[in-house]
């Protein structure tokens, strides 16, 4: 790519039109490959309440990642806003 970037994401997308996770790597604290992880949901056109179903799901899907020790940085990635 132009001016030395270099893309290295991966989609891991979750089953049909539904977005997916992303995860790429990144400088950060002296690391040169740090792993991000981006939790993706889908668009709502109401905010996300702590008690909706789509906010239970991405709380499983931080504490299972949390677990995870190849990822280094957790988002959350929402086209909406979180209450």
């Amino acid at each position: 790519m132009a001016d030395g970037w270099q893309v290295d994401h991966k989609l891991h997308p979750h089953h049909g039109q539904e977005y997916g996770d992303i995860s790429f790597t990144i400088q950060m604290l002296g690391m040169d490959d740090a792993v991000f992880v981006g939790i993706a949901k889908s668009y709502e056109k109401k905010p996300i309440k702590p008690t909706d179903k789509k906010a239970y799901e991405m709380l499983q899907q931080f504490v299972y990642k949390c677990k995870d020790n190849t990822v280094n940085v957790l988002g959350i990635v929402v086209v909406g806003y979180l209450e």
